[in-house]
């Protein structure tokens, strides 16, 4: 693979995500909105938008298992969905936790999708 279309984030990643097949890369570099890579090219593929620039601190980043989806772990408890081909955004849903969402993972056959995170006191 071709690594010279790939930057380094100067502040570092929060998250990354490997695509099941392996064509896409997902990265969170700090301070920067979430990005998808064509690893066989290493050129970015597109930026991830959504409605309201959640998707610039997300803790957690993740494809389903059959790749066609992109799920993430974003500011103000909002676990966000995007399509991987065309980056399309498809939906949001809202924790209703006091904490941050840490941890975000599809189901084996990609049914379901889930969240927690940290409810203090």
């Amino acid at each position: 693979m071709d690594t010279s279309g790939f930057v380094a984030a100067p502040s570092g990643f929060t998250s990354l995500a490997l695509s099941p097949d392996g064509r896409w890369l997902a990265t969170q570099p700090l301070g920067l909105p979430l990005a998808v890579w064509d690893t066989s090219s290493g050129e970015m593929a597109y930026i991830l938008e959504d409605f309201n620039d959640a998707a610039y601190t997300c803790s957690r980043v993740l494809f389903s298992p059959d790749g066609f989806s992109i799920a993430a772990a974003c500011h103000g408890n909002q676990i966000m969905l995007w399509q991987t081909v065309s980056g399309e955004f498809q939906r949001s849903f809202q924790a209703d936790l006091a904490e941050f969402i840490t941890t975000l993972d599809f189901s084996p056959d990609g049914a379901w999708l889930a969240g927690t995170g940290g409810d203090g006191p």
